[in-house]
């Protein structure tokens, strides 16, 4: 099983990897709003899930720890790269689709904000070192992460159902109403995928009481019953971010003739 969930993280880090470099290319030519989605998808999930798996990797298997010493600062990079895909993936649901409404623009610096507050406040009670309960602002940080990601989702989706109306009456494309589809399931699928790791904290800490020492016979249970959870939902933002920009001929079809049978 970890095996499986190796290989869909790797999956998604490379798509995530060749995605982003293509759209911030893109958007130095255009000046548009690519570069932020490509910035979310290089800082906060390529960097910063390469960055968490070394971090937790003892926990799954102590055979492979690092070093204690290199955990803190890694922790701090991947706290650093979370952050910038979270900032990156507000202003792009902002400026994509809410480029009007002044609460919008006001989420990313919020979100910044909290980010600076906890990163220091961690920095002088936990010295990142890791802890199956973080402090309350890093908490409430992940929270805002998964916020994020739900806000670009119910936006993907509502977009959508208002082109999906349009291609009723023949004046959108149908490629393209399907491509808010797919971003809609993507973009829920990375925040089930985010609220996976605060509940298996919280279900150790039911368990165990302990939000400090890891227990390998304990929480093992838990980060396998994780991994098939995580990896199942790794295999559909695989699906869905590659055919979002690189749909197969054949899917291309499938998706015409959907649209002449509606």
């Amino acid at each position: 099983m970890q095996a499986l969930g190796g290989v869909v993280t790797l999956l998604n880090c490379v798509l995530c990897g060749v995605i982003g470099v293509r759209l911030i290319r893109f958007a130095a030519r255009s000046k548009g709003p690519e570069a932020w989605l490509g910035g979310y998808l290089l800082a906060g999930t390529l960097f910063g899930t390469l960055l968490s798996s070394a971090v937790y990797i003892s926990w799954s298997d102590p055979r492979v720890a690092l070093p204690p010493g290199w955990l803190p600062p890694l922790h701090a990079l991947q706290f650093l790269a979370n952050t910038a895909g979270m900032i990156a993936i507000l202003m792009f649901t902002h400026r994509v689709f809410r480029p009007r409404a002044r609460w919008a623009r006001r989420a990313a610096p919020t979100a910044a904000a909290l980010s600076a507050v906890a990163f220091f406040v961690t920095a002088a009670v936990e010295r990142f070192e890791v802890h199956v309960i973080p402090n309350p602002a890093y908490l409430a940080v992940v929270a805002t992460r998964v916020a994020a990601m739900v806000w670009m989702t119910v936006e993907s989706l509502l977009y959508f159902g208002q082109l999906r109306k349009r291609q009723r009456l023949g004046i959108a494309d149908p490629l393209l109403v399907n491509r808010f589809l797919l971003w809609g399931i993507w973009a829920g699928s990375v925040s089930l995928m985010q609220l996976a790791d605060p509940i298996g904290r919280f279900w150790y800490w039911w368990i165990t009481g302990t939000t400090v020492q890891w227990i390998p016979e304990v929480g093992r249970t838990i980060i396998v019953f994780l991994i098939a959870s995580t990896s199942a939902l790794g295999a559909v933002t695989a699906a869905t971010l590659f055919l979002t920009f690189f749909p197969t001929a054949a899917y291309k079809r499938w998706v015409a003739a959907r649209a002449i049978t509606e």
